[in-house]
């Protein structure tokens, strides 16, 4: 087996092409590697190295071990990151979800930066607008969900109904 190990790196000096080999000489497993040199000019040679498998898997485990711990803490790291970029972006948007449901001292996060900053922005101009229609017009409204629920009401209901818009919503009709 060492022989056409041997014989290999000679037809590398022909093709120079790097190879691998394994063989077993003696009962023992063994990894070649070979690879053909230019000493400058037309002289080459073949660098031929040989190590028992054994004697490399024993030198690769620190790499290994090495590689695990640094993977296993580079997903720790993604995982820690994701959780915290999920946190930024859900609870100001749980914020915004309890403002526009009218749950008591639900503010909204304006000064969220980004598109959640911009987005709450864009609730708050949108409730604004919504609230001065309901209010400008002279009749008394009262908007109600699917089970009959007061989900918001105007001015001129409060006024009809002697109540004030925070005790009307949530009453059944």
């Amino acid at each position: 087996e060492f022989r056409r190990v041997l014989f290999r790196s000679r037809s590398l000096l022909r093709t120079q092409k790097a190879g691998t080999a394994q063989f077993v000489q003696d009962g023992t497993e063994f990894v070649a590697a070979a690879s053909p040199v230019r000493l400058g000019g037309q002289s080459s040679v073949v660098v031929l190295a040989t190590v028992s498998l054994s004697d490399l898997l024993v030198a690769l485990a620190p790499a290994e071990r090495s590689a695990m711990v640094g993977g296993s803490l580079a997903v720790l790291a993604a995982l820690l990151l994701g959780l915290f970029a999920t946190r930024s972006l859900t609870k100001p948007l749980s914020q915004i979800v309890a403002f526009v449901r009218g749950d008591e001292g639900a503010t909204l996060p304006l000064s969220a930066g980004g598109e959640v900053g911009a987005l709450a922005q864009a609730v708050e101009r949108y409730v604004a607008q919504d609230r001065a229609i309901m209010d400008g017009v002279g009749e008394a409204i009262i908007v109600i969900d699917s089970i009959g629920r007061i989900v918001s009401a105007n001015a001129m209901a409060e006024t009809m109904f002697d109540y004030p818009r925070a005790e009307l919503r949530h009453l059944k009709v």
